[in-house]
């Protein structure tokens, strides 16, 4: 299974991304028990991490919560919601307390699967109504990434979450056992993430929306998606993903070189030579140059994808200084 072109964010990055999003809705009180599932320990920090990996693809499939989306009366039509601009997509269709996921959950939790694990974590070792939640809104995301090709993509905890009850989440779905579909979660840990440049990030809701709207950020996010496809099959993925990346950036130093080189007419002279009907040897020369140019310049542009984080920040920081000019 190639790394699909969707995502579906799943704890704590969800709710990185509803808190973002809030911004410029509602944001609620975490000392609400619903709110405090949904967002997670640390959604002021959790959102530019969640922002990032998002970006990294074409569309964002949220699964439903009771929370206010971006311009909601404009962009929704019956149980459907869809931000063009952010390629975000919510289908409230699927009821966010399925029968299904209930029973679900309440499978998980008598069977004590997660007990190790909740004890670990400070909200979920409360009560039972967070582990419910928890494992409801893991339900969801499963069934949404099945339903939307679509990949889904947690934190540590989340995967080890996940490893422990993904045997048993099939039989809940269709009624019928057995595995999940392979590579419907992918697996990237925080030191990867800050290696390979993913802690740039949008880091207000208005530059999300900027970033989300680049053509070229797309770009650079289809090859980094290719990267982590290829290297999510390594042993060490870490150590592949950065080898790729290397490679990637030798390439675009050649091409930058090549770019630089044919600058000069002396390099295409005798090409333009042979077809002097165009015009005179000089004038041809400078038309070929100027096309194989930028033939390498886009070719070093290219192979640029690496530079995914900081390009982000890039156009955040023109967005802003845009904004700031015609204030």
């Amino acid at each position: 299974m190639s790394l699909p072109s969707s995502i579906v964010p799943a704890y704590p990055y969800e709710g990185g991304l509803y808190w973002l999003i809030s911004e410029g809705t509602t944001r609620h009180s975490r000392s609400h028990p619903y709110y405090s599932v949904l967002y997670g320990l640390e959604p002021e920090k959790t959102f530019i991490r969640a922002a990032a990996l998002s970006c990294l693809f074409d569309r964002i499939e949220l699964a439903s919560a009771d929370h206010a989306y971006p311009d909601s009366q404009k962009f929704r039509s019956g149980d459907n919601y869809f931000h063009p601009d952010l390629r975000l997509s919510v289908s409230h269709g699927y009821h966010e307390f399925p029968k299904e996921g209930r029973a679900f959950a309440d499978y998980i939790n008598k069977k004590k699967i997660l007990r190790e694990q909740f004890r670990k974590h400070s909200i979920f070792r409360k009560d039972t109504f967070s582990r419910e939640h928890f494992l409801i809104r893991l339900f969801q995301q499963v069934r949404l990434a099945i339903r939307h090709d679509a990949v889904i993509i947690g934190d540590e905890y989340f995967q080890a979450c996940y490893r422990l009850v993904a045997p048993y989440i099939k039989q809940f779905i269709d009624d019928t056992p057995g595995p999940l579909p392979d590579g419907i979660t992918l697996a990237l840990d925080e030191n990867t993430l800050s290696i390979t440049g993913l802690n740039f990030a949008p880091s207000n809701f208005d530059s999300f929306v900027n970033v989300r709207t680049s053509k070229e950020i797309s770009e650079y996010a289809t090859s980094f998606r290719d990267a982590i496809d290829k290297s999510r099959t390594s042993s060490n993925q870490e150590s592949s993903l950065i080898e790729i990346m290397r490679e990637a950036m030798e390439t675009e130093k050649i091409s930058t070189m090549a770019a630089g080189a044919l600058q000069t007419s002396g390099s295409v002279l005798n090409v333009a030579g042979m077809i002097p009907i165009l015009g005179t040897a000089a004038s041809i020369a400078d038309t070929v140059s100027d096309i194989a140019e930028r033939a390498a310049s886009a070719k070093a542009k290219k192979n640029s994808w690496y530079l995914l984080g900081s390009k982000m920040k890039e156009i955040e920081i023109k967005s802003l200084l845009t904004k700031k000019q015609e204030g």
